[in-house]
């Protein structure tokens, strides 16, 4: 017997995005809401599933494609149930199994499975989208009736409120300005506020040169990985500042003075330790990056693309991580960060205390400041402290070390 065997060609999650949809249709929703796909090349979709959640893993079917059912590059497909008014697009008519959620108490989303069971993007939307599905390719707020939750331009990580356009290009409501690294700095940030964090904290740029800001976004990252799927704010339309512009981005409760506030129930969701956090431009280029937690053990990437073993201090508690000079980077944000007790919202990083050293040394043969250098602060009797006791300066750095990893997991 002759077995013929067929190749299915498949669209990865990177070709294949939810681009618009209608959750909130005016009137009755039943029977009038839409999602539509957008490819960035040709893919054969038949089989895949649109999903539907209102809280995290609890996902239900919408929808299945029909097994014939495809996108040319640059397309658009629409997934509509059948009194949905889609005009002239090229259109899927299905029955939904379960409704789009309105996101009217906090954040819902939507999701694409491909026919083998594999999540290729997720869309979320309303209040903490970012927080209980920080999955989600794209966060937008919550769509009011009959508006669209939309990726604008089409394909992008940015998602918001817009007129729906099915089958359509989704609208580009402002032209994307790059940013080339050190335009922008990342100047102060609190990822570890006193009391709760969530809600209370916030991040200090400073700009070097007057721009649009608008697409541009904050991104926070516990690993590599996370890149991208924890968009935590975005500038949105008109979002102009001039050379030198201080800017402050804050959650809904911080206390501090700031034009860019999240929405309250979002949070910029900053690790306390062995974290990154990074200003991105609205082409998705990485402007600056911090990473934070004394070591890299994660294999983060600085923004000349090496991969450092240390990282600036891990944060205290009410205190901040601040850049030692505001007008320098070096990409290293071991030398280029250091840690403060006392923050600066709005203004100049606060000087950080220096010991000065003595010039002339006590008769033991010590200086001053060799003695505050050592954790045992010399030996009684005269003499300059070589050790600690029975316990080498290395074997001190092993037990840090040690602690540190152990302390990973406790500290996010």
């Amino acid at each position: 017997m002759w077995l013929g065997l067929m190749w299915v060609w498949t669209a990865g999650a990177s070709e294949v995005w939810i681009n618009e949809l209608v959750a909130d249709p005016a009137g009755a929703d039943a029977g009038q809401e839409w999602v539509e796909l957008w490819a960035s090349e040709d893919a054969q979709v038949g089989g895949w599933r649109l999903e539907a959640a209102t809280h995290p893993g609890a996902w239900s079917v919408v929808a299945e494609l029909p097994a014939d059912s495809a996108i040319t590059a640059g397309g658009h497909l629409v997934v509509a149930e059948e009194a949905a008014d889609v005009g002239d697009a090229a259109v899927v008519r299905v029955g939904f199994a379960t409704a789009l959620g309105n996101a009217g108490t906090d954040a819902d989303a939507v999701r694409l499975v491909d026919a083998d069971g594999r999540v290729i993007d997720v869309l979320a939307y309303g209040a903490d989208a970012s927080g209980l599905f920080p999955e989600a390719t794209a966060h937008a707020d919550k769509p009011g009736t009959d508006e669209a939750v939309a990726r604008v331009p089409d394909g992008a990580r940015h998602a918001e409120d817009a007129e729906p356009t099915p089958g359509q290009p989704n609208p580009t409501p402002t032209r994307c300005v790059p940013g080339v690294p050190g335009s922008v700095r990342l100047t102060e940030v609190q990822p570890d506020p006193d009391g709760a964090d969530a809600g209370a904290e916030w991040v200090e740029l400073i700009v070097e040169t007057g721009r649009d800001l608008a697409g541009w976004s904050i991104e926070q990252a516990s690993t590599p990985d996370d890149w991208g799927g924890r968009v935590r704010f975005t500038f949105p339309v008109g979002a102009i500042v001039a050379a030198s512009d201080r800017l402050v981005v804050a959650d809904a409760d911080a206390d501090v003075v700031t034009d860019w506030r999240l929405p309250r129930g979002d949070t910029l969701g900053l690790g306390n330790g062995e974290d990154a956090v990074r200003l991105v431009d609205c082409g998705g280029r990485p402007v600056d990056t911090l990473l934070y937690g004394d070591e890299n053990l994660d294999g983060f990437e600085e923004d000349d693309g090496t991969i450092p073993l240390d990282a600036a201090p891990a944060p205290t508690s009410g205190g901040c991580l601040a850049r030692l000079e505001e007008a320098v980077d070096q990409d290293r944000s071991a030398t280029d960060w250091t840690s403060l007790g006392r923050c600066s919202p709005g203004v100049p990083n606060v000087e950080p205390v220096s010991v000065e050293p003595v010039e002339n040394p006590p008769a033991s043969g010590c200086s001053a400041s060799e003695a505050l250098g050592r954790p045992d602060g010399g030996r009684p009797g005269g003499g300059c402290a070589t050790g600690l006791g029975s316990m080498s300066w290395v074997g001190v750095g092993a037990a840090l070390i040690v602690r540190r990893r152990a302390a990973r997991g406790r500290a996010r």
